[in-house]
């Protein structure tokens, strides 16, 4: 599994410790690549740019009146397409999605 560095999405940074970025790893560096993940709008940041890193949720909620259900069923496709791609997720069930 692939570490990687603690970041709180409050301030907007890294998490430091005596001027250090914290690294994680093991499951606590899966956690959080996946909250960063879906957390990033898919293809928004130069960083990311030919990556296909991120998600398109912003799409289906921000300005649309989509039906519920329809929502649902959508970001549903792109969370499993983004967070598939890890190699250490290969499938996800028990999905629930809070209105």
């Amino acid at each position: 599994m692939k570490k990687t560095y603690k970041f709180d999405f409050e301030s907007g940074d890294y998490v430091l410790e005596n001027g250090i970025p914290i690294e994680l790893s093991g499951i606590d560096s899966l956690k959080m690549w996946i909250e960063k993940t879906i957390r990033t709008q898919l293809g928004r940041y130069k960083l990311y740019k030919g990556k296909s890193y991120g998600t398109n949720i912003e799409d289906l909620v921000i300005g649309h009146t989509y039906k519920v259900d329809f929502a649902y069923s959508e970001i549903k496709r792109e969370l499993e397409k983004s967070l598939l791609q890890h190699e250490d997720i290969h499938e996800m069930s028990s999905f629930d999605i809070d209105y």
